[in-house]
């Protein structure tokens, strides 16, 4: 066995990582990344990674590393011993590797030191530096497919360990690659006797900015991370004041219906809101769709805690959509002849073909939202299949809703018809009135709409009661 992997302990490296300490006695594995993705804890696995780096360094690649030792076909350096190494395995075979160093360690590696040489960071900043070295990856696909997980658990160790940044050295034609990652080029790189001309990339891990806008793989981990970590979001004013038994009172058929909905025969994942947590998750969700990257906000998006609720939505139902308990999807129903608080729902209800005096049998349907995702998508049709029936039970005749353009031609294929008055918001733009009649079943037939078995089962439902 190689004098380094022999001496091998992962108590002297958890001294150096606190963190790692409890990571790896849970035998922890990569979270919901790549479950092959492991940190080293003993010195057979430190073997099985310098083995690998053997045979791609010094056999493929025909580098005379001073450390490789060609009688026992490993390579390990000191330095190994004071560092994090991940290793990716598929049926305990090595396929990847890499290395994480701080750099206040790394003065004892002469590759290392060099590199740290013509990075910004001056010796007192070291300590919040780490430097990523020695990442391997077998001839396979399997392998290259592991390059994604190994990073993402990189970056996670790294921010978990209070590492603000990291910095690697690669080769010219890599750079791009890491460019999309979030890693920026510094200075104009320098050049190893062994490696070969090298470019300087650093990585700020905690400039979500800068990930957001190359779609870096490390995104998520980033926002995981800082939402398990980060203070509770500022409690919004509307959240605050929020009850069911409110909403209950003006849609008095909701109180038993609402309670029992998860015994519905349609989608277990959509309910009607019934506790300010929920409604707070719509509100939340809406922010994110519709203000997170439009500087124009509504008078009621609250940016402090990333919320965005109207008064009316105390006194209307709120259907959301979950998976996972995620909320993915929401819709809010209105009654027409409710006092309006809001210049959005007065300008719809000011654009339908009714009379005021027909309003009590009018539902207006507003703030449906999607989050991005073919989940999301896949509760359009629940979601508005059981506004329907919330709409029927409640004894509507009438649904009217706004929508963009481009979506009309969508809402027609459900049943809705399109009015010919049109107008224009403020914060939404051009928008497109639609009617639906609830009670018109030859409609519905006719265009083979979703809502054509909720208005079966409704009907059959209230002849059964005829009957009995």
């Amino acid at each position: 066995m190689d004098d380094v992997a022999g001496t091998f302990s992962l108590d002297q490296v958890a001294r150096i990582w606190p963190v790692l300490k409890n990571d790896a006695k849970r035998k922890r594995r990569i979270w919901t990344i790549k479950r092959a993705i492991t940190i080293l804890k003993t010195s057979e696995g430190l073997t099985k990674i310098g083995a690998l780096r053997y045979s791609m360094y010094i056999e493929q690649d025909k580098k005379p590393y001073a450390h490789a030792d060609s009688s026992k076909r490993c390579f390990l350096e000191p330095i190994d011993l004071r560092s994090v190494n991940l290793a990716a395995t598929v049926r305990g075979e090595c396929i990847a590797g890499l290395r994480l160093t701080k750099a206040c360690d790394a003065f004892d590696d002469e590759y290392l030191f060099r590199l740290l040489s013509h990075t910004p960071f001056s010796p007192a900043d070291y300590d919040k530096v780490v430097v990523c070295s020695r990442l391997v990856l077998a001839n396979s696909v399997r392998a290259r497919l592991q390059i994604s997980g190994i990073l993402q658990e990189a970056f996670r160790i790294s921010l978990t360990n209070g590492i603000d940044y990291a910095v690697l050295s690669a080769r010219p034609a890599l750079v791009p690659l890491y460019k999309k990652m979030g890693f920026i080029p510094f200075g104009e790189g320098y050049r190893e006797k062994i490696a070969g001309d090298l470019s300087v990339l650093i990585l700020d891990l905690r400039n979500r900015e800068v990930l957001s806008s190359t779609r870096s793989i490390f995104l998520r981990v980033y926002d995981a991370l800082t939402f398990r970590k980060g203070p509770e979001p500022k409690m919004n004013a509307i959240v605050g004041a929020f009850s069911f038994d409110r909403a209950a009172a003006g849609w008095p058929i909701l109180k038993d219906e609402g309670r029992k909905f998860h015994a519905s025969m349609f989608k277990y994942s959509v309910s009607l809101v019934k506790t300010s947590q929920d409604l707070r998750k719509i509100g939340e969700l809406r922010y994110l769709m519709n203000f997170k990257t439009d500087t124009k906000l509504s008078p009621y998006a609250d940016p402090s805690s990333r919320c965005f609720l109207e008064p009316i939505d105390l006194d209307s139902v709120n259907i959301v959509a979950t998976v996972r308990t995620k909320c993915v999807g929401g819709v809010r129903l209105s009654k027409a002849n409710d006092p309006l608080q809001g210049d959005s729902l007065l300008r719809l209800r000011s654009h339908i073909p009714f009379a005021p005096s027909d309003y009590g049998k009018i539902v207006l349907c507003s703030q449906l939202v999607l989050a991005k995702g073919i989940r999301a998508r896949l509760q359009l049709v629940p979601l508005v299949q059981e506004a329907f029936r919330v709409a029927m039970i409640s004894g509507f005749n009438y649904a009217v809703m706004s929508t963009k353009p481009a979506y009309v031609r969508l809402f027609k294929k459900m049943g809705w018809i399109q009015h010919s008055d049109s107008y224009h918001d403020e914060f939404a733009g051009d928008l497109v009135v639609m009617i639906l009649n609830l009670r018109n079943r030859e409609a519905l037939s006719a265009v083979r709409s979703i809502f054509l078995r909720v208005f079966d089962a409704f009907a059959f439902r209230n002849s059964s009661k005829v009957r009995a």
